[in-house]
């Protein structure tokens, strides 16, 4: 999933991410009930069904935000409690891949999206269009790095917008014109 460091509004309705990543709960939820999680379901005593959500999000403000979805959404349905788990960002990787070789993958994971391609090939996503029953209030660019063959099998948390700023009259006063590519940038130095 793509993710960044706040809210970033990625609905043309302008909701914000936290919003997002309580629609992916919903879905996963449903799917849940659809497919089966890792929760068991007896006759004489409904059990919850347990979803894992894997997350590296470090942050005071990200992890309150992850925390408050989570607990909101364990307490608005008696069907599945979700449990969450932190790995630090610099083993997330590693760990995630192995559960994945393994086949013990979490039910749900926060995977950037320059990540994705590469989890991907190892084939462990589930096609999730025809369970997001409003994709098309997201922004495409959002989507497009979670998409395969057209199918959507991530939705994102949020995304990086990194931007370079210049000053210009740096530039003139050493006599510099301002690049208009990459490569002139690099060419600066």
């Amino acid at each position: 999933m793509c993710t960044n460091e706040g809210d970033t509004v990625l609905r043309r309705t302008g909701k914000p991410a936290s919003v997002i990543l309580a629609c992916l709960l919903t879905v996963v939820a449903a799917a849940c009930g659809i497919t089966g999680c890792k929760g068991e379901e007896k006759a004489e005593a409904k059990k919850k069904a347990e979803i894992v959500l894997w997350h590296y999000w470090d942050l005071p403000h990200q992890r309150r935000t992850l925390e408050s979805l989570v607990d909101g959404y364990n307490q608005s349905q008696d069907a599945v409690r979700v449990k969450t788990r932190y790995i630090p960002d610099a083993d997330f990787k590693k760990e995630l891949a192995l559960s994945i070789a393994d086949s013990k993958t979490p039910d749900i994971a926060l995977v950037d999206s320059v990540d994705f391609q590469f989890f991907h090939s190892m084939q462990p996503f589930v096609d999730l269009t025809d369970e997001i029953q409003e994709l098309g209030q997201y922004l495409p660019s959002a989507v497009e790095p979670c998409t395969v063959e057209g199918r959507t099998r991530g939705l994102p948390a949020g995304l990086n917008c990194t931007a370079l700023f210049y000053n210009a009259d740096m530039f003139e006063e050493a006599g510099l014109s301002v690049p208009g590519t990459w490569e002139e940038f690099q060419r600066l130095q």
